[in-house]
C-alpha cells in the first residue's frame, strides 16, 4: 500500500463516555445551583437575624429548621439506592373470579386470563360459581376445556 492509498479513518462513537461527561455535567451543575441557593438563603437568614435580637431562641431555631430541609433535599440528590433485584424470579400467579349470572362474559373472562403473555405453567385460574341461575357453570367448563387451562372450579 502506497502513500496515496490509505485506508481512511474509522470514526468510533463512544455513547456511553458521552453520556457520564453530560451526567458529570448535570450534576455538577445541579450541585452549584444547590450551593448558590443555600448561600442566598443563609444571607438572607443572616439578614433578618438582626430583626430577631429580641429572641436568640427563636432565631437559632429559624436557621436549624431551614439548614434541616435543606439537607434533605441535598441528601436526597445525592441518594443512589443499589438495589438488588434477580430479574429471572417469575412467581407463581393466581387468577381469582367469582361469577354470579355471567353466562354472556365468563368465557371472555377466562380467555383473557388465560391468554396472558406470562408462563403459563405459573398462571392458576380459579372460577366460583355463585349459586347462578344460567348457564355460568357449563360456560365456565367449555371456555377452560377450549383454552386447555388448568382451572379450579369451584361451586356453591
Amino acid at each position: 500500500m502506497n502513500a496515496l492509498q490509505q485506508k481512511p479513518i474509522q470514526h468510533i462513537r463512544l455513547p456511553h463516555f458521552r453520556g457520564l461527561q453530560t451526567r458529570l455535567f448535570e450534576r455538577i451543575s445541579l450541585a452549584a445551583f444547590f450551593m448558590l441557593l443555600v448561600y442566598v438563603i443563609l444571607i438572607i437568614k443572616l439578614v433578618t437575624l438582626e430583626l430577631l435580637n429580641d429572641s436568640f431562641m427563636f432565631a437559632a431555631y429559624n436557621i436549624l429548621v431551614a439548614v434541616y430541609i435543606l439537607s434533605r433535599y441535598f441528601l436526597a440528590y445525592f441518594y443512589d439506592p443499589k438495589v438488588k433485584t434477580n430479574r429471572s424470579y417469575m412467581p407463581s400467579i393466581t387468577f381469582v373470579t367469582p361469577a354470579k349470572n355471567e353466562e354472556e362474559n365468563i368465557a371472555r373472562a377466562i380467555a383473557c386470563m388465560a391468554a396472558s403473555d406470562y408462563p403459563k405453567n405459573l398462571i392458576e385460574i380459579i372460577t366460583i360459581d355463585d349459586r347462578s341461575t344460567d348457564n355460568t357453570y357449563s360456560e365456565m367448563l367449555k371456555a377452560a376445556a377450549e383454552r386447555h387451562t388448568s382451572c379450579r372450579w369451584g361451586g356453591a
